[in-house]
């Protein structure tokens, strides 16, 4: 009797870990989607800022050089971005993710406005 209760036991905490660890694999499959989408949206926002390199205006030919150096840099480095993004748990909120990128973005370039998040 002793043996059924504690095999009981034993297959029941097995089914809780099992279930408890599926979710975290599907949320960091989840996560990394939402971010590789968010890097395309980027990148998309970076090539349209680019067709600003035949302005009149000088500071939107600088936007458009700058944009130019983005997309370079997203597209380089995408996949060790995501990851880095996963490790750090920046979460779901586009905001993030986007303060994320351009302070990685900056502190690589070692642009003027580079912050302390890219150092951790």
């Amino acid at each position: 009797m002793k043996t059924k209760v504690l095999f009981v036991i034993c297959l029941l905490g097995a089914l809780v870990v099992s279930f408890t660890v599926a979710p975290q694999s599907e949320s960091s499959d989840q996560l990394e989607s939402f971010y590789k989408t968010c890097l395309e949206k980027k990148i998309s926002t970076c090539r349209s800022k680019m067709t600003l390199n035949k302005s009149r205006s000088a500071n939107l030919r600088k936007t458009s050089v700058l944009a130019a150096e983005q997309a370079v840099f997203y597209l380089s480095n995408k996949e060790k971005l995501v990851n880095e993004m996963i490790e750090l748990e920046i979460g779901r909120k586009p905001y993030k993710v986007d303060y994320y990128l351009i302070t990685r973005f900056h502190a690589e370039a070692k642009l003027p406005g580079s912050g302390s998040i890219a150092a951790k």
